[in-house]
């Protein structure tokens, strides 16, 4: 299988799981997974990116810290994607922040 085909698939996997949940974060990646008792040693930290930034899939994801389902989707799915993808290296995770 070539790389291009692996990406695609894993970049839909996780849009599935990410939009399955519909629900979102509160402020950034690490301060979201300190909440949750997932840790985030071992994992390439900078700024607002979490994971390595050789990993094959980026995920940008939007964030209202005062949003429900954000704060939602952050106790239910991120810490499934940090322990799955990020942690082996599969993901990287940009966020941005926003309010409106």
């Amino acid at each position: 299988m070539t790389r291009g085909p692996m990406r695609a698939g894993l970049l839909l996997a996780v849009s599935l799981l990410a939009g399955w949940a519909l629900v979102g974060p509160v402020s950034t990646p690490q301060a979201a997974v300190r909440r949750s008792p997932l840790s985030l040693a071992g994992i390439p930290q900078h700024n607002e990116i979490l994971g390595s930034p050789m990993a094959p899939v980026t995920m940008v994801y939007f964030d209202d810290p005062q949003c429900p389902f954000c704060r939602q989707w952050h106790a239910r799915v991120l810490p499934t994607l940090v322990r799955r993808f990020v942690r082996t290296g599969k993901l990287q995770i940009h966020w941005q922040g926003f309010t409106v």
